[in-house]
């Protein structure tokens, strides 16, 4: 492995240039690892972590994190409680919660939750569930997520 980075090293003048070739071998994950962390790398390349490169290296982790648990990323695992998506009212004025509990390769794990007036808290059940694109997320929630696992994982 360090032959190989001494390799990509030599073939490139910029440390920019030689870290993009470093990603296309290695991927995002092993080549923050080989700078010396994730601070170092986005001293090199600070505009590197667009939409799709955050959710490149966050499948990274599900990839990761899958050689040791089968499944997703729980993110109650991470920090305590599922992460706050949305807040809202309902068609009938009630209000609901969306949360995210688990990213998987492309995808976050939802469920939503809707307050229940007469008891002070929400319900015990969702009122529903799925599977939303990380894609699909805002960018708020997406950095949110991000930040989450590079703190985890990196």
């Amino acid at each position: 492995m360090k032959k190989l980075i001494r390799q990509i090293i030599k073939e490139e003048s910029s440390t920019q240039t030689k870290l993009l070739k470093a990603i296309e071998k290695l991927g995002i994950l092993q080549t923050i690892k080989m700078v010396g962390g994730y601070e170092m790398f986005v001293k090199f390349l600070p505009d590197y972590f667009d939409k799709n490169n955050k959710i490149e290296l966050i499948n990274e982790f599900v990839e990761k994190n899958q050689q040791v648990e089968e499944g997703p990323i729980y993110l109650y695992e991470l920090i305590g409680q599922d992460y706050t998506y949305d807040n809202g009212v309902d068609d009938e004025g009630n209000d609901v919660v969306t949360y995210i509990s688990s990213i998987d390769t492309d995808i976050a794990g939802y469920y939503v939750n809707m307050y229940d007036d007469e008891v002070g808290s929400m319900y015990a059940d969702p009122i529903d569930s799925g599977y939303l694109k990380l894609s699909h997320l805002d960018d708020s929630a997406l950095n949110d997520i991000f930040g989450i696992l590079v703190d985890e994982y990196l």
